[in-house]
Parts: structure tokens; sequence; C-alpha cells
């Protein structure tokens, strides 16, 4: 594991600094007067509101000042906390993604009577933003706990917009139970439920795409093997959730859960800690290490003993901590990095102590993506920076290449937006003129980069992104076909293969005459979707006939219109195996006929040319034929 190591310490009128190569933060006292503050959120405006764990929510403006009366007060319906390391309390809250509509926040609590988490829905007061309702409470869940301790405690809003509840294992040491590992029960889990479409008796539903629908396990599990859940959040960009799961006697963990992950991972607890085995514990039933989800970060118990999940860094201000997320420990006052380099590793380091109690309970983050650290003995939140100038450069991009195909719309560049912040986009290195704002239309194939200027006047120059336009792929699926109603299905070739066939009597790569519905004319169509994701089609007529005989059979499969469609003017090309007079009949789509001729077809290969281009625009039928039998033929004339 790489470490940075602190190189200097600085304390000079309320600032902690960090020295080190690169990031270098400071921390800046921002707010004080909290008791215990073991949460911070905001609500999509300039407030930050900060949960003390003896039950009130305090809101704090842009300054730092703190408003006087409590947002929410659940003094005397939450536990009390007693001691300092008493775990219970008001111990996270959510805000709804539609707050500024619907005015619903959620709280997580231990009851004050019974200890249970209970996770309960409030609304804002409607004459005041800054106060609740405080008898609006409506009860989602509550969960028995069987001891005092591992309660887990933060609840968030997933980009799915789904509700996640992080539950710790329900307590005591190394998990006696075997609650984490037991998907009949909601400890140690991680929960996603639907507070939009609740179905009764239950005050929200389960998403459809939880992972134990319909099984004997609990419907409100998303993940599981989890020791006690301090601290996790998406990432507000690219909603990958990041999670700091507090250790037993060796390790502390952040487990990573990228967005679009397969549900029901296990992580392990109590069969493993870190990743190492738990040897306290049997290991009889556990699963092999193998088949868990294996943290991306460890550090053993010589610095620490219980891990404080954070936040990855989003903001526009401070951009050289840009990408890294930032953590710590309630006992150890050091701070961590932990780096996602997009190619399955994570580089860690850690930036040793600074100054402060070290007791550090969370940390938050604010409407623009700037990140506070909670300080629970001293009762103050420090806002976190670095120690240069540079603002954030970041295109928002998941690749460093974009694709799109032949006709599509281009793409929406954004950058990470700040008021203050200017912006100048360029192509291929050159400016583009008037494109100044965080956001750009591109409109060419091409290199893009945004160079963003900060009120300090320092520059800061983003990735580039490489817009490719993809040629469509060259898809055929062969010529019109005709085939005899005796025939068995047809196996159909499309090029390049890989496609999909869809349309009247598909089976996969099979057309079935009779599931179609017998003799007629059926249109198919093969789609083919390239690596790049560029999709093109083509379509094929299938004409199912009624076959007369053997002759007329083979003569099927060799009669073709050629062009088709076509302006009036084609060919008629079929074999016969001897020669024999045919009548070319024509009739439109009401069956009226419009055309007839008969023809002395040789033995072998016949091409005969048909001129109707006095005919109108439209849909035919040509009927080839004798007292042996007749032959349906469709063509459309454009």
């Amino acid at each position: 594991m790489k470490k940075l190591f602190l190189l200097t310490f600085l304390f000079i009128q309320g600032l902690i600094g960090i020295s080190l190569a690169q990031p270098s933060l400071s921390f800046t006292t921002f707010s004080t007067g909290y008791s215990r503050a073991v949460d911070i959120r905001h609500c999509n405006d300039s407030r930050l509101f900060v949960v003390q764990q003896a039950g009130k929510i305090i809101i704090c403006d842009s300054t730092g000042t703190k408003m006087a009366t409590p947002f929410l007060d659940l003094t005397g319906i939450c536990s009390n906390p007693v001691s300092a390391g008493d775990e219970r309390g008001l111990l996270g809250m959510a805000f709804h993604p539609d707050y500024k509509n619907n005015g619903y926040f959620y709280v997580n609590y231990t009851a004050s009577s019974g200890g249970a988490t209970t996770i309960a829905r409030y609304s804002v007061n409607p004459n005041d933003s800054n106060l609740a309702d405080n008898s609006s409470a409506l009860i989602l869940l509550t969960i028995p706990q069987p001891f005092t301790n591992h309660n887990g405690g933060s609840l968030s809003f997933g980009p799915d917009g789904y509700l996640y509840i992080g539950m710790g294992d329900g307590g005591s040491g190394n998990d006696p139970g075997n609650r984490a590992q037991d998907r009949t029960q909601l400890l140690g889990k991680m929960l996603r439920i639907d507070v939009d479409h609740p179905q009764a008796p239950l005050n929200y539903s389960i998403p459809p795409t939880n992972p134990y629908i319909g099984t004997n396990y609990r419907e409100e599990i998303w993940s599981y093997g989890l020791r006690n859940p301090w601290k996790w959040n998406f990432d507000r960009v690219y909603g990958d959730l990041w999670i700091g799961d507090v250790g037993q006697n060796l390790w502390e963990e952040i487990d990573f859960e990228p967005l679009g992950a397969t549900p029901g991972r296990d992580y392990g607890w109590r069969c493993y800690e870190g990743n190492v085995v738990n040897n306290s514990v049997s290991q009889s039933g556990c699963p092999d290490f193998s088949s868990t989800i294996a943290p991306v970060a460890v550090y053993s118990h010589s610095t620490g003993c219980s891990v404080t999940g954070g936040f990855i860094y989003r903001g526009a201000i401070n951009g050289s901590l840009y990408g890294y997320y930032v953590y710590s420990d309630y006992c150890d006052n050091r701070i961590r990095l932990l780096k996602n380099n997009y190619d399955g590793t994570f580089s860690n380091y850690d930036l040793g102590a600074i100054a402060g109690s070290g007791s550090f309970s969370t940390f938050g983050e604010d409407y623009r993506g700037e990140l506070y650290l909670s300080d629970t003995y001293s009762g103050k939140i420090y806002s976190i920076k670095t120690n240069d100038c540079l603002p954030t450069a970041a295109i928002i991009s998941l690749s460093d290449t974009i694709n799109i195909c032949s006709g599509d719309t281009f793409p929406i560049l954004s950058a990470i937006y700040h008021p203050e912040n200017t912006y100048q986009w360029y192509l291929n290195g050159n400016p583009i003129q008037g494109a100044t704002g965080a956001n750009y239309a591109t409109a060419a194939e091409g290199s893009y980069m945004v160079d963003v200027i900060n009120p300090n006047a320092c520059s800061n120059a983003s990735n580039e992104v490489y817009v490719k336009v993809n040629s469509l792929p060259i898809v055929d699926l062969g010529t019109d076909l005709t085939i005899c109603h005796l025939d068995p299905p047809l196996l159909l070739n499309g090029n390049p293969p890989g496609g999909v066939f869809s349309g009247p009597g598909i089976i996969g790569d099979y057309f079935d005459l009779q599931l179609a519905g017998g003799p007629g004319s059926y249109e198919i169509y093969y789609s083919y979707t390239d690596s790049n994701g560029c999709s093109a089609s083509d379509a094929q007529i299938i004409d199912v006939v009624v076959c007369g005989g053997i002759e007329w059979h083979n003569l099927a499969q060799s009669l073709h219109i050629y062009p088709n469609p076509n302006n009036g003017s084609f060919n008629l090309e079929f074999n016969l195996s001897q020669n024999d007079n045919v009548d070319v009949i024509i009739t439109d789509i009401a069956g009226k006929l419009v055309y007839s001729k008969n023809i002395a077809a040789k033995a072998g290969y016949n091409q005969i040319s048909i001129d109707v281009e006095q005919f109108q625009k439209g849909f035919y039928l040509l009927k080839l034929g004798n007292q042996k039998g007749v032959i349906n033929k469709s063509f459309v004339i454009k």
C-alpha cells in the first residue's frame, strides 16, 4: 500500500494545515458550538444541516452561523447517549431528491424506548423552511437492536432514487448471532426501499431490482456482510457507493460498489475482517473469501480503531483534491485519501495526523460538493481545502473517448461548475470562440478540453475527451426469398453475424412459416450493433407460397423479382426442370387484375423482362403458374 507521510503541521488561528507532496490540505474552522455532531447534510441550497446525536438537527448558513432554533428536535423520542462511547441516538438524515417540492426528509435514530432502529419521514414546516413539522412523523421501518452498539446510522438516496439504509450487525462483538451473514434478518446489511410507491401494509415498497424478491430472504436487502457501516456516501457525479465499515480488533476497511454492480454483494463479515479470516468465530458455513467483495483499502489498529467514512471530492474549488475519497478514524486524528485508478486498483494515501481532538465522527458535503469534517469533542466543524490555488478543471465523462454514431446528436460536455469560475473550451488545442460556459454543446469530431480560471486568476486545464464519430455498420440480410408452404423452418443468415432477427415467425435465427401464419408475404428485419454501439438494420421479404408438387416446390425456391422495389421495370428470374408454358399474372392490392401474359419457358434458367412503368406506385402481387400449380410473389413499385 503506497503512503504519503506528513511533512509539517500548522495550527494557527483556527487553521489546521497539512503539507505534503500532492495534494496538500488545510482544515479551517467553519462553525462551532455543536454537541456530538454525527451527520452533516444539505438540501440543495447553501445551508448545512448538522445532526446532533442527542436528538437535535441544527442549521448553519453559508458563513457557518448557527440558527438558534433547531430544525428538528427529537429529544425524548430518540435515545439519549449517556457516555462518550454510547452509539445510540439520532444518527443520520437524508433529504428526498424532490425535497424542494414535497418537503420530505428522513431520519435514522434508535428509539428511547427499547432502542430499536427507527427510520421515519418528516416534513418541513410549510410556513418556515428553517423548521420541520415535528408532528409529521411517518414511521417506515422499525428494526429491533439486540445490543446497544453497531447501529449503523447513515441513510441516503441513491442515483436510482431509492432510499438506502446502512445497518450494523446488532452489536456486541464478533456478531454472536451471525446476523450479518443471515439474509433472513435486516441487521448487518445495506437496505434499499422505494419510499415513493408504498404498498400496504408497509409505508414503502420493494424496488423490483432488489436481489431477493420472491425468496425466503428479506426483500429489503441490497447487500450484506457488513459489521457497522459508519458513514457511507454516493459519488455525486458518477453514483459509485463508498462505505466505511468499522472493524473488530485488527482491521478497518473501505468498501466500494461501482454504479451498476450486481446486487446481493457479500462484504464478508463476520467471516472476514478486512482481508483476513476472523479467527475469533467458527468458519462453519462461511463462504470462500474469493466469493465475497474484498475491501479496496484497509489499515490496522496500529493507527485508529473505528473508521469514519467520507466523500469523494467533486467540488469546483479545490482542483488538486478532485477525484480523491477523503476519510478518517474516530480514534485517530489521521486523514487518509483513496484514489480509484479505474483499472481495478486503488491508491491509498496516509496524510498523517492533524491537530484537533481526533474524534472525527463525520464528514459532510455541501450543495456545491465542498467538504466538511466534524470534530465531536471540540464541537467544531472544519471546512476542507487544498493549500494551492488550482480550481477544479474536469470534464465529466466515464471515458476519455465518447463514441457516437453517424447521424447522432453530438454530446454536451460538462465541467464541474462554480459561479465564480470562468471557462474556456478548446477543440484540438484551439480555443473555441464564445465557448465560455461550464457546458459546451459539441458539433464536430475531435479532442476537447476546458481551461478553468478562478477569481484569484489561477488556471487549471482539464482532461481531454475525444468525441469520435463512427460509421454505421453495413448490414445485409440478402435478397428476398420465396419458400414453399411445406418447407421446414428456414435458417436465416445476416451479415455481419451476431445480430438480432425480428418480425413474424422469428424464433432466434429461424423463420418458422407455421408460426408466421402459413402462406403469405412476410417482412423480417435484421439489426446489428457493433463494438462502438452503432446500429443498422436491413429488411427482407419472405413469400410463403402454396406448392403443387416437387417441380413447383423447386421453382418457388428459385423465383426472384429483381430489382424489388422497382420503378415498374423488372426481371422475373426462375429455373425449370423442363420446357413448359407459364402464366404471369399481376394484381393490385385490391385484387384487381392489371397484367396477364403467357410465356413459353425453357428448361433451366429463365429471365423475363416485365415493363409496367405505367402502373401507380404501390404494392402488387405477381402469380407465376399453370395447371400444375401457382406461386405468389409480391413486389413494390416506388
